[in-house]
This record gives C-alpha cells, structure tokens and sequence, in this order.
C-alpha cells in the first residue's frame, strides 16, 4: 500500500482539486431525414388568354377562366362593300332565276352583327299575256342557300314599256359567328309571262341604263 513519510500535511491532502477545463466540442450529428411534401396550394386565377384577335377584348367566360370576345360595337356601321354590274338580264319564266347582277359577299368582323342591303337596279317590262305585263325580283342569301326570299320588288306595265330606276332593301339579322361569310343575290321571274329585263336602255347612246348595284353594310349588334 501506500506510505507517507512522518510529518506529512494531511489537511492539504485531503482538500479538493481545481475543476478541470471544458474538453473540446464533439463532432456535429448526421443530418435526420427529409419530411413529407405538404399539399399542393389552390390555381391561381388564370391570366392573358392566348389566341384572340384585333380588336377583342378579354372577358371572364366562367368559372374566373377569362377568354377572348369581341367589343360591344352597338348600331354602329362595321364595314360597307359594294359592287356594280352593267349588262342585261331578261326573263319570260314564271320561276325565280339568278339574275347574276346582285351577287356580293361580306365576312362579318363581329358576333350576331345585321346586314343593311340595298339593291339598286333598272328594270324595263313589255306587255305579256295579260293585261298588264310584270316582272318581280326578289332578295336571298346563302344562309339559307338563296331558299328564301329576305325582301322583293314588283314592276308593272300598264302600256307599251316602262323603264324606271327601283331598288329593294332589307335589315338581315341571320345571328352568325365572327368571320362568318355571307353571300347576297338577286332572283326575278315574270308571274305574266312577259319580258322582264334589267339595265336595258332601249339603245340609249347618251347616258345609258344606270348599272344594277348592291350595297351592304355590316352593323353591330
């Protein structure tokens, strides 16, 4: 065992030591594991449609989903075409014929938008079986394939000839898509059995017959 020499200080030997230094900081722990993915948030309203064409505004279609559609253009004139036909139509037949004088297309820029038609044309009528010779024209389109008749005109003969400038009108609202193309034409017949003609001018060398015309205006719904 162990052995003190005589004279040793006990009560030294017997106090308690200074504490100790702090050991040196361990080695960092491996990471844990990555949690669960949490759950995917609600859409987002929708944004700028893609697609859509000048002058269309977006609108919201339903549901917040927004979608293209064409401004509001109330009674307003759209667009205006036109054309001009110089020549003679003629028809001795009870039937509706093309005349080939009025025929015009327009392709609407707008949803639901009327059409304003006006047909101009020189007709001339020569007695017939009955007393008084006739000739009707009438108005139609393709939206129908020319089935029906939109507006008419009737020209009667109460002597040898007559020869006047007439027209026929008509406000057609066929309810169409945007960049839907329409065709206009003119049919005649004569319900008399006379001669029915347009533009003729007896063999007027001065100003001549005036030419069949037709005009179409587009207006917004």
């Amino acid at each position: 065992g162990a052995s003190f020499a005589v004279g040793s200080n006990w009560s030294l030997m017997a106090e308690k030591g200074d504490t100790g230094s702090t050991g040196s900081t361990g080695a960092t722990g491996s990471t844990g594991p990555t949690g669960s993915t949490g759950p995917t948030g609600p859409t987002g309203s929708s944004g700028i449609p893609s697609g859509g064409t000048v002058g269309q505004v977006v609108t919201n279609t339903g549901s917040g989903a927004g979608g293209w559609a064409d401004a509001a253009s109330g009674g307003k004139v759209l667009q205006v075409v036109y054309a001009a036909f110089h020549g003679i139509a003629a028809t001795t037949s009870t039937s509706f014929a093309d005349t080939g004088h009025h025929t015009k297309a327009i392709t609407s820029t707008a949803l639901n938008s009327s059409f304003l038609v006006t047909l101009a044309y020189n007709p001339q009528v020569t007695d017939g079986t009955s007393p008084s010779g006739d000739g009707q024209l009438t108005l139609r389109s393709s939206v129908d394939s020319y089935a029906s008749n939109l507006s008419w005109g009737r020209n009667f003969d109460r002597g040898t000839y007559n020869e006047f400038n007439t027209y026929v009108q008509c406000l057609h609202s066929p309810s169409q898509a945007s960049g839907t193309t329409i065709t206009y034409k003119s049919y005649f017949n004569s319900p008399s059995g006379s001669s029915f003609q347009l533009s003729d001018y007896w063999t007027n060398a001065g100003l001549g017959a005036a030419p069949s015309t037709i005009i179409i205006m587009e207006i917004g719904a």
